[in-house]
């Protein structure tokens, strides 16, 4: 820590206006000292145990090994997905079907983009926290259905269901789970709906989507 110097001086006074000036910048090189700031595409190789800040991300990353190689990760605790879904897909009557992703606003380990546009592939093992929203459009009758599969077996504790709405669309919250994944597992995102006919999902503002955070080895 860098200890600054004191200027003598009573509130509303110069002496005080520069003493809390001289607090802030105390306060910014502290943070510069635990966590170095480089830009994403600037961060220097990873040691492990090394931890950097990531100015134009503004993402805390921490160096750890993985595979016998340090590599950098996210903190604990930091947004790593967020999958969208912008085209609307036709969901078969009665037929389990997996959410299929339009894109990733937020890709940090890249298992989004690991060539399956209907799953994530975990890159990193560890403890994630999983939740989204699918929305269907109108359907008047039976049920809809959404559950989590990990490695293509579904997470009891992720599955929810709900009757139709008939005169509305109708969203369905993935329930907050936390799931233990190791690197190379795979997590998708099912539905479900018994409407008598393909019900498609929604778009737009009712655009159905899928967010994980690191928590941190398992």
């Amino acid at each position: 820590m860098v200890t600054k110097p004191v200027v003598n001086g009573s509130a509303g006074t110069w002496g005080s206006i520069l003493n809390t000036a001289l607090d802030d910048l105390q306060t910014q090189v502290d943070a510069a000292i635990r966590h170095p700031i480089y830009t994403a595409a600037g961060k220097p190789s990873p040691v492990a145990g090394a931890h950097i800040l990531e100015s134009d991300t503004g993402y805390e990353q921490v160096a750890k090994t993985v595979g016998g190689n340090a590599t950098w990760t996210p903190e604990v605790g930091s947004p790593v997905l967020r999958l969208v879904q912008t085209t609307s897909q036709n969901i078969p009557d009665t037929t389990p079907t997996a959410i299929t992703w339009s894109s990733a606003t937020l890709d940090r380990l890249g298992g989004g983009s690991s060539g399956t546009a209907n799953r994530y592939t975990c890159q990193l093992a560890g403890i994630y926290d999983w939740s989204g929203t699918i929305t269907f459009n109108t359907g008047a009758t039976g049920v809809r259905s959404v559950a989590i599969y990990v490695g293509g077996s579904a997470i009891v504790a992720g599955t929810i269901q709900s009757a139709a709405q008939p005169s509305n669309s109708f969203t369905l919250v993935v329930r907050p789970t936390w799931i233990t994944m190791a690197a190379g597992e795979y997590l998708q995102i099912f539905v479900t709906q018994t409407n008598g006919g393909q019900l498609g999902t929604g778009t737009g503002s009712l655009a159905s989507h899928l967010q994980a955070r690191y928590l941190g080895p398992a």
